[in-house]
């Protein structure tokens, strides 16, 4: 029988990344996490802020990460592999630019898909070696969780096979449009995690990718991006959060879940749903059950960050697994 505090700090022993760790949701997943036991990491632009963020959470350090570019992603993955870990057995995808006026970033993709997906892209496909290392030592149990969104579910027909699909406006910059530029990121985010799986599990390497979608959060991030928006729509849109979303600790239950469970083989390339204060297993829909449309994403990823990062890509910065 496993002990009371192996019961009460299941991850004692771990580390763990939370990107976007130092506000919002990945602030409560890494205080959580850290609570279970685990050495955790939250990643941030701001060091300063990050510092601060974390400075009351037992266990838990900052690392600067930004991931708006594919290189400041890969800086940040090797400043924090430059800090000697020898292991790391969760990494959570959380960070995101939330729905935002129409705007490309500097390796020219819009932005919200530029760190959303591409960042998490260069991120753990550096991270990868440390992961798999961990993976095969005796008694491992390493996941990655990407944080989803329910809206992926928004696009019924769509391709992104190439920069200018990805760069659609669609629809300009209403609030609406936002809200399909946002959807479209997360697709992405969960299209590429379910061929991540495909192709691990193809290579023989015993990691298992999770997307967990935290429902709708009233937090501090949701709160500043309503009072960017005209007075009467920003009016009746926290009117609307505030009644029916989740506080930030309440909806860090489905990655907390995927991060903790002993039922492994329940998350292994699946999507793990918030259902009030509890987390539950859901199923795949639409285009994240497209095997070629999550190829024709996986080729373009890897030529968009390969040619963004030619000047000065090291080894497994870009390779598949």
């Amino acid at each position: 029988m496993p002990s009371d505090s192996t019961q009460q700090r299941p991850l004692a022993g771990k580390v763990a990344l939370v990107t976007g760790g130092t506000g919002g949701l990945g602030l409560r997943i890494a205080r959580q996490l850290a609570q279970h036991g685990a050495k955790v990491y939250a990643t941030g632009r701001n060091e300063e802020n990050g510092r601060r963020a974390v400075a009351d959470i037992s266990g838990a350090a900052f690392v600067k990460i930004d991931l708006a570019t594919v290189q400041s992603a890969r800086d940040g993955a090797h400043a924090f592999l430059g800090l000697g870990e020898e292991r790391l057995d969760i990494l959570v995808n959380n960070a995101a630019l939330l729905s935002k006026a129409y705007e490309l970033s500097p390796d020219g993709v819009v932005d919200t898909l530029g760190t959303n997906h591409f960042g998490h892209v260069v991120l753990t496909q550096a991270l990868l070696p440390l992961l798999t290392k961990t993976a095969r030592a005796p008694g491992a149990d390493v996941r990655i969780i990407t944080i989803g969104s329910d809206s992926y579910k928004w696009q019924k027909k769509l391709r992104l096979a190439t920069v200018e699909q990805m760069n659609e406006r669609r629809g300009g910059d209403s609030f609406n449009a936002q809200m399909q530029r946002y959807s479209v990121s997360k697709l992405a985010q969960m299209m590429w995690m379910r061929e991540l799986q495909a192709r691990l599990d193809a290579e023989g390497v015993d990691i298992t990718c999770t997307v967990a979608n935290p429902g709708a959060i009233y937090s501090e991030g949701a709160r500043s991006r309503i009072d960017t928006l005209p007075w009467p729509l920003a009016k009746l849109v926290d009117g609307v959060l505030y009644a029916l979303a989740a506080s930030p600790e309440d909806a860090a239950v489905s990655a907390i879940w995927a991060a903790t469970t002993p039922e492994r083989k329940k998350i292994h390339d699946a999507y793990v749903s918030r259902k009030g204060k509890k987390a539950v297993v859901d199923k795949w829909a639409g285009l994240t059950l497209d095997e070629k449309s999550r190829k024709e994403l996986w080729e373009i990823s890897e030529r968009f960050v390969a040619e963004r990062l030619a000047p000065s890509a090291a080894p497994g910065d870009v390779a598949a697994p």
